[in-house]
């Protein structure tokens, strides 16, 4: 039977307050590891002509690992449903098998029609495995804090996950560039594996009683505000190492640096919360979290808001930053594209952690929705300024930067929001499908682009000059950019009963969200630890009535 420590924590709660921030790092390297999947475009088709690709299988392989890689809509709910552990694996079969399979493709020639479709599979197949891993990851680190340090948990996340390609890059390009591909591909494929059975055994969802939770709430977010430090320096490092300089045997250092960091910053963090357990068992009273299933949320007008918002704001700004380099050509200043790429990334890579940050930290005050609605105004400003780069250069970094921002804020805004409205419940499937969203927001506004371009300059798309070559495209972006800033004001408006500061001051947690069962841990077991609270503190005030009573 578990010792009881100070204030009814025992050692299972010890236990799982060491798994529970284990997960981060463990995570971190989860993420990044299967950022590499997007690699596989350039990779591929970088070998075109060997194997003899045509125009529509290029396509195919290029949005075959985008959506696979953002199949949130599928990996999601197979992550909510067989749980993490399950889910692992099946990633690291997939992923190691795949990556194999495609490497024995690297030196062959013309492979025919046949075995274009197997690549387009495995492609494919590989990207959807890092998908279910990368979910998997973030939503278990997500869900294993209380309601605001999960909001501060998932900007340090979705930074790593938004910089993650980086690390195949650099270790790619760094010291094995000179390696034979399909040793390389092999390579990749034993570290898939065994990243992934690793975090089968590592990254668990743990549920803690009341009691740990309140003992430990400061020191939550003090440990999470230092890997926030340590994501802002790793992303500060990803844009020097690797986006300005590609100087990628430094970046290799650094993220070997980065790494050993967040591990020695968890044996800091857990010895600090056994010290504050020891020396006070009280602390701040955890919220209770809305609890939402996937259902009840996609019969919600906020949920749909949000992904029309994800579809427009993401879509146009990815697009806009894919397609900055034949803007920059169109106002004269062909040079300009990758400067206004940098001023892009920096820019999302603040808005992704250190707005991300700030809305957390004041989500107590602030309602999320207002900071969707901020970003998605980001970036219809950013839209209207590029019109004024044929003026001045510092109009187009400006536009770019309003664009960043606007796109890295609604990727780290959404799952913060769908924390704060539907909780964790059916966290997977309601945030992956967001990420198809996103994919299909680049698919279409991409397409979108370039078809308005053909119709513009009819020699050929992306070779035009002048304000005609972007007028139509940017100014419809900047409309739809201003009806998701419209839609997120509406949704903020509805925020009543569940999630966001200005809704819980209005009204109550809704009945049916009160009385809800909390979300079961992998054995299968359900956190009851609030309702028996409630039931001791009834019983005692029964006693208490009785007493006088006599």
């Amino acid at each position: 039977m578990p010792s009881k420590e100070k204030g009814g924590i025992d050692t299972d709660d010890i236990r799982g307050m060491i798994s529970k921030w284990a997960s981060i790092p463990f995570g971190i390297v989860t993420v990044l590891v299967a950022g590499g999947a997007l690699n596989l475009i350039p990779l591929f088709l970088d070998l075109k002509d060997q194997l003899g690709f045509e125009p529509i299988h290029q396509e195919f392989i290029r949005w075959g690992v985008l959506f696979g890689y953002f199949g949130g809509i599928l990996a999601g709910p197979l992550v909510d449903l067989i749980g993490t552990t399950i889910s692992f694996l099946i990633a690291a079969v997939i992923a190691g098998g795949g990556f194999v399979g495609l490497a024995f493709y690297t030196d062959s020639a013309s492979v025919g029609t046949l075995n274009v479709i197997i690549i387009i599979v495995l492609v494919l197949l590989v990207s959807f495995a890092c998908a279910i891993a990368s979910i998997a990851a973030i939503a278990t680190v997500i869900k294993n804090f209380s309601r605001n340090v999960g909001a501060m948990v998932a900007s340090v996340m979705i930074a790593y996950y938004f910089a993650a390609p980086y690390f195949d890059t650099s270790i790619r390009r760094g010291y094995f560039d000179d390696i034979d591909l399909k040793i390389n591909m092999i390579a990749s494929g034993a570290i898939h594996f065994i990243v992934y059975i690793l975090a089968a055994f590592i990254v668990d969802e743990n549920e803690q009683s009341s009691a740990l939770k309140r003992a430990s709430s400061l020191t939550d977010r003090f440990g999470v505000l230092v890997y926030a430090v340590i994501a802002g320096l790793f992303l500060a490092g990803v844009y020097i190492t690797c986006i300005i300089a590609e100087a990628y045997q430094l970046s290799i250092v650094f993220f070997t640096i980065i790494i050993l960091a967040n591990f020695i910053v968890l044996a800091f963090t857990v010895q600090a919360l056994i010290g504050q357990i020891n020396n006070s068992g009280e602390g701040e009273e955890d919220e209770i979290p809305p609890k939402m299933n996937f259902g009840q949320m996609f019969i919600d007008i906020r949920y749909w808001c949000l992904l029309i918002g994800t579809f427009i704001v993401v879509g146009t700004g990815s697009t806009y930053y894919i397609e900055a380099g034949d803007v920059a050509g169109a106002v004269g200043n062909p040079d300009l594209g990758d400067k206004v790429d940098y001023a892009y990334w920096l820019s999302a890579a603040i808005a992704i952690l250190g707005g991300g940050l700030i809305a957390s930290i004041f989500n107590s005050f602030l309602n999320a929705w207002l900071f969707a609605a901020i970003a998605a105004f980001s970036s219809m400003l950013g839209f209207g300024l590029v019109f004024l780069s044929e003026t001045n250069d510092i109009f187009f970094y400006a536009s770019a930067f309003f664009v960043g921002a606007g796109t890295g804020g609604w990727w780290v805004i959404v799952p913060q929001i769908i924390l704060d409205d539907a909780g964790p419940k059916s966290f997977e499937s309601l945030w992956g499908l967001t990420l198809t969203v996103n994919a299909a927001g680049i698919f279409v506004f991409e397409r979108l682009f370039w078809w308005i371009s053909e119709k513009t300059e009819p020699t050929e798309a992306g070779s035009c000059d002048g304000i005609a070559c972007y007028l139509i495209p940017y100014v419809a972006s900047g409309i739809l950019c201003l009806i998701a800033g419209i839609l997120a004001i509406v949704a903020w408006n509805n925020d009543v009963g569940t999630g966001g500061a200005g809704g819980e001051e209005r009204k109550s947690l809704r009945k049916n969200d009160a009385n809800s069962e909390g979300r079961r841990s992998k054995s299968g077991k359900r956190d009851k630890s609030e309702k028996k609270g409630k039931s001791s503190k009834k019983s005692k005030s029964k006693s208490k009535s009785k007493d006088k009573k006599r």
